[in-house]
């Protein structure tokens, strides 16, 4: 039996703990929840894998930035997620009010805190934002967004990261899930302090320095293309699960 433990959180390790006595093995989608959750139990790190498909795209870009309310000068942070306390949305709010107001803000999601969220937003950055609910066709938000970000004090894994960086759009990203262990910092990413601060000047600079956003950019997504395939995944599971096999009834 083997338990794939998705998260770095209490929720994950109540589960586990419940469960132990049934498993053999523990899949881990990063090191982060590795080290959070696993303890000493026999565990292999797979990072996840994406559905490329998933991240279609219906529209242009100047389309859909037009039909949330974006312009072409505009630099456009965007969230796509859950608004909930532990992905902390509300950090992006305070960041794009300590910037000019050509920074404008994207939040894709659904969650506890869309009213708390939506009126953080018409306070603090009225007439720079958009809120919307998105289930297909993803790829229309990430290539309309100029930056993702990942703001979250508690991940897993981040999936959104590699699902940005397989649609070309440079990412900014507080230091969890798997951003650490797989993101060079201003080579294929940045990794900020998950503060409004640091995500403010993450931003600053992308939107200073044209031809190195890019560039990272570019770099991201050759990192996901090597790294983010659903194919990859598969093939790693398959590796350890007959490894398991072999050792749980080996062939003498």
């Amino acid at each position: 039996t083997v338990f794939v433990a998705h998260g770095d959180g209490v929720w994950t390790q109540q589960i586990l703990d419940a469960v132990k006595p049934q498993v053999d093995h523990i899949v881990a989608v990063s090191h982060r929840v590795r080290e959070a959750v696993c303890g000493d139990f026999p565990t292999t790190v797979i990072h996840n894998g994406i559905d490329p498909a998933h991240l279609t795209q219906s529209r242009s870009r100047e389309i859909v930035r037009d039909s949330l309310g974006f312009g072409p000068e505009d630099f456009v942070l965007g969230f796509i997620g859950r608004f909930s306390p532990e992905k902390n949305p509300t950090a992006l709010v305070e960041a794009v009010a300590r910037l000019p107001r050509p920074f404008k803000l994207m939040l894709i999601g659904f969650g506890v805190q869309r009213f708390e969220l939506l009126d953080q937003t018409v306070r603090r950055i009225p007439g720079r934002y958009a809120i919307a609910e998105a289930h297909e066709h993803m790829g229309d938000y990430y290539g309309a967004m100029d930056a993702l970000c990942l703001p979250s004090v508690s991940e897993g894994y981040g999936l959104v990261l590699m699902e940005a960086m397989m649609c070309g759009c440079p990412v900014i990203s507080a230091p969890v899930g798997f951003a650490p262990e797989t993101i060079k910092d201003r080579i294929n990413g940045l990794i900020v302090e998950g503060t409004p601060e640091g995500f403010a000047e993450a931003a600053r600079l992308l939107r200073d320095h044209p031809e190195w956003r890019t560039a990272l950019a570019l770099e991201g997504q050759r990192l996901a293309q090597r790294y983010g395939l659903p194919t990859r995944m598969a093939a790693k599971f398959a590796d350890l699960l007959e490894q398991l096999c072999r050792t749980a009834h080996p062939v003498h």
